[in-house]
């Protein structure tokens, strides 16, 4: 598993190691021991799943704040999602900085977003 730093601070892009065979392929999402170097505070503490019938459908902005704020490890299992970060972290050197994404089910990338930053897609 490779982790890369993106723009906004705090988003990174993982990579992970897709082991290929006739069957298929197995990758892990995620692992704490290849992860706690860069992600010191991240804990999963729910896992979500959406699917959208109609190509281009915007399914929200995403953001919440203390006590609820949370961080999202995105993947994209099947088609592609077009994804946007805003930093709305006011003490952020990236504060009002954005960023976008195409997460699509052929690369198997995954995008994690810290705390306090607006998600749409």
């Amino acid at each position: 598993m490779k982790i890369y730093k993106n723009k906004i601070k705090g988003s990174f892009t993982i990579i992970p190691n897709v082991i290929k065979d006739t069957r298929g392929y197995f990758s892990r999402i995620f692992c704490s021991k290849e992860t706690k170097k860069t992600l010191k505070k991240f804990k999963i503490v729910q896992s979500n799943s959406s699917f959208s019938i109609k190509k281009g459908t915007m399914r929200g902005l995403h953001y919440q704040t203390k006590p609820f704020e949370e961080a999202k490890l995105i993947q994209c299992v099947s088609g592609s999602i077009y994804d946007v970060i805003i930093d709305l972290r006011k003490k952020s050197p990236t504060y009002l900085k954005w960023e976008a994404f195409e997460i699509n089910a052929k690369k198997k990338i995954y995008f994690l977003f810290q705390k306090v930053v607006l998600m749409v897609f």
